[in-house]
């Protein structure tokens, strides 16, 4: 019987960030974008960001850009939804 083990590598806690943009692009439209990994960690860091963005920009259409997250998990759901 063989057994396989995977090992991902990931950085130390350390060194991982986790980053928020915001852009007006227009009236209408708020454009975010994110960068890191949306895990326990990194969301604490920008779920009130993302709360008052909510709060702020209520009536305008709001875009994620989450070709830069490299990691997100349950946490990183939670914080955009």
């Amino acid at each position: 019987m063989a057994l396989f083990m995977l090992c991902i590598m990931r950085k130390p806690k350390s060194e991982i960030r986790m980053d928020i943009r915001i852009h007006n692009s227009s009236v209408k439209q708020v454009n975010v974008q994110l960068t890191g990994e949306m895990d326990a960690l990194g969301c604490t860091k920008i779920r009130p960001q993302l709360e008052t963005l909510a709060t702020e920009h209520a009536r305008q259409q709001v875009t994620l850009e989450l070709s830069k997250v490299s990691f997100i998990d349950s946490s990183g759901i939670g914080a955009i939804v």
